[in-house]
């Protein structure tokens, strides 16, 4: 398998997205965690037996981190250095496959010649 030409960064990754709507995507994908916290909150503030303001903020820190959680992810995962990334990962992954295999077979193929060589001295 032939991965010589994954080395060289590849020139059509870019970035189209202006940061503003990295940011709006940011806040659309965290918006489903933020609904989650809600029920989440209110559950720890009644066992809490917080007031209200202790509720919000309760709320507010639980929104904090998966904001947080999401632009993390977004900044790991969907960026173009990212992108890079993943691609030379996946092409080392793959080479260190076939070398493994190439062992085992070269050591298959010795096994096989010297269980040969046995049998011939009995």
């Amino acid at each position: 398998m032939d991965v010589s030409g994954v080395w060289a960064p590849a020139a059509q990754v870019q970035e189209i997205g202006t940061p503003r709507d990295r940011a709006w995507a940011t806040v659309i994908r965290s918006a489903p965690l933020l609904i989650l916290a809600l029920p989440a909150s209110i559950a720890l503030a009644w066992w809490l037996e917080a007031r209200l303001w202790q509720w919000a903020l309760v709320w507010a820190g639980l929104s904090v981190a998966a904001y947080l959680a999401i632009l993390w992810v977004d900044l790991s995962h969907n960026s173009p250095s990212a992108a890079e990334r993943h691609r030379v990962n996946a092409a080392t992954s793959l080479k260190r496959m076939e070398l493994r295999h190439a062992q085992e077979l070269r050591r298959a193929i010795v096994e096989a010649y010297l269980d040969h060589l046995d049998e011939g001295r009995r």
